[in-house]
Order: C-alpha cells, then structure tokens, then sequence
C-alpha cells in the first residue's frame, strides 16, 4: 500500500512519535499543511503536539 501522508502530516506524525508536546510557529510562515494537519488531528480527537503560534 502507498504511503497517504502529505508533508505536514508526515511531520505531525513524527512529532507524535518522537513525543513532541508542542510545535511553535510564526505568523506569516509558510506552515500552512502543518496546521491543516494539526487541526485534522483536533477534529478527529487524535492525541499529538499543540501548536503555539509565537511572535518571535
């Protein structure tokens, strides 16, 4: 079976297993498939990293 995962679930997904708490990003980065990713994770009740948007 092909593998499924775009860029930002493959790096949720690693976050997940390597045990990551959190992710933090900046506004104006360009994260946009990680946080589609993230917020997939929370519609679905999957646990993960919380993502932190920071300014700097």
């Amino acid at each position: 079976m092909r593998n499924t995962l775009d860029g930002g679930e493959a790096i949720v997904e690693a976050c997940r297993k390597l045990e990551c708490k959190y992710i933090l990003s900046s506004p104006g980065t360009e994260w946009a498939p990680v946080w589609e990713a993230m917020a997939n994770q929370k519609q679905s009740g999957n646990s993960g990293p919380v993502l932190m948007d920071v300014w700097h």
